[in-house]
C-alpha cells in the first residue's frame, strides 16, 4: 500500500495542465480526484489528483482503502469542492508536501558486497500524519511544524561474494640477481715431467687426394647494344667493333627517334669481360658553330657471369641502351 500511496503523491505534487486542453475537442479526463486512505486515526484521507488507470481506481477503490470524493454545494447549489469526510463537511484541501529520496548504504563484512538501498519520505504539514508510521518533528522554511513520513523503504543488504574462475597465470618474474663468485682455492705445485714415450708404429698411407676440375663456361650469347641519337644533334659515320673485331651495324627509327643498332657476337666465349667500342662523328649547330667532332663510346660484356635481371642464362651485364 506505502508504494502505490507514494504513486498518488508524485502524482498530486507533478500535476500539469496539458496543451490539448487548449484544443476545441478536449480528450476524455486522465486524472481525477480521489480519497486516498492513509491508515491515520487524525486523518484518515487526503485528496489526491491521480491518473484514472491508476490502482487507486483499479485495486485500492473496490476494496475500500480509497473512495471517491463527495461534491461540497453552497446555498446556491454550486459546486464549490470536493470533501473526504461525511456529506456536507466542508472541502477537503488538496493534499500539498515534499518528497525525500534518501540512498542508504549497506556496511558489509569481508567476503560480503553491499547491494544499496532507499527511502523515501514526505514532508507534510503536522495535520496530514499518518499516525501508523514513524515520523520525525522538522520545521519546513516557513517555520511550520512538518512532518517526514518513511512512505517507502528499499533495504540495503549484503551478499557474498561468489568467487569467480581463476584468472591465467601471470608473466615470469624477473631473473634474480646472481650471486658473489667463490674465492679461488690455492694452487698447487706442479708435478715433474715424465720421461718421453717410445716412438709409435707408422700410420698406414693415406687414400690419393681427389684432383679438382675446372669447369669451362663456353658462351652462347647474341647480344644488341642500342645508341639513341638526341633529336638537337646530327650524328655520320658510326663504325662498330667487339674485341677489336668488325661488329654489323644499322640504322634504325625506334619511337621516332634515329637509332644504331649493333649486334654483339659472343658465341664461343669463355668466362671474362670483353670490350665493345663504337667511334663515330657528332655535329651540335648550337654548340661551336655546329662543328664536327670525333667520339668514342666503350661497352664491356660479360659472358657466363649470369643474367644481371635475376635469369639464369648468360649474357650482357651492363645496360645495353645508349644515348649519342
Amino acid at each position: 500500500m506505502r508504494k502505490l500511496a507514494l504513486a498518488g503523491i508524485v502524482a498530486a505534487c507533478t500535476l500539469v495542465v496539458p496543451a490539448a486542453a487548449l484544443a476545441t475537442e478536449s480528450p476524455p479526463p486522465h486524472k481525477a480526484l480521489i480519497c486516498h486512505g492513509t491508515g491515520s486515526d487524525t486523518n484518515p484521507f487526503v485528496l489526491l489528483d491521480v491518473p484514472v488507470n491508476s490502482a487507486h481506481f483499479k485495486s485500492h477503490l473496490p476494496d475500500g482503502r480509497d473512495h471517491l470524493p463527495t461534491p461540497v454545494e453552497d446555498a446556491n447549489g454550486r459546486v464549490i469542492g470536493q470533501t473526504c469526510g461525511e456529506p456536507g463537511s466542508p472541502p477537503t484541501p488538496p493534499f500539498t508536501g515534499r518528497l525525500l529520496f534518501t540512498l542508504v548504504v549497506a556496511e558489509c563484512d569481508v567476503g560480503e558486497v553491499g547491494v544499496p538501498g532507499f527511502t523515501v519520505s514526505v514532508f507534510a504539514r503536522e495535520d496530514f500524519r499518518d499516525g501508523e508510521l514513524e515520523a520525525a518533528e522538522a520545521i519546513d522554511e516557513h517555520g511550520h511544524d512538518v512532518t517526514e513520513q518513511v512512505i517507502f523503504e528499499f533495504p540495503a543488504t549484503c551478499i557474498p561474494v561468489i568467487a569467480g574462475p581463476p584468472g591465467a597465470p601471470g608473466a615470469p618474474g624477473a631473473n634474480g640477481q646472481n650471486g658473489q663468485n667463490g674465492q679461488n682455492g690455492a694452487n698447487g705445485q706442479n708435478g715433474q715431467n715424465g720421461a718421453p714415450g717410445a716412438t709409435g708404429p707408422a700410420g698406414a698411407p693415406g687414400a690419393p687426394g681427389r684432383s679438382v676440375a675446372t669447369a669451362v663456361c663456353t658462351s652462347s650469347r647474341t647480344a644488341r647494344w642500342v645508341l639513341v641519337v638526341r633529336r638537337s644533334v646530327r650524328v655520320r659515320n658510326v663504325t662498330a667493333s667487339f674485341e677489336g673485331r668488325r661488329a654489323p651495324i644499322r640504322r634504325r627509327t625506334l619511337g621516332g627517334r634515329v637509332s644504331y643498332v649493333v649486334t654483339i657476337d659472343a658465341t664461343g666465349l669463355n668466362r671474362g669481360i670483353y670490350t665493345a667500342r663504337v667511334r663515330y662523328r657528332i655535329a651540335n649547330p648550337a654548340v661551336n658553330g655546329g662543328r664536327e667532332r670525333r667520339f668514342t663510346k666503350v661497352h664491356y660484356y660479360r659472358p657466363c657471369y649470369g643474367n644481371p635481371k635475376g635469369g639464369l642464362r648468360e649474357g650482357a651485364n651492363q645496360f645495353s641502351r645508349t644515348i649519342l
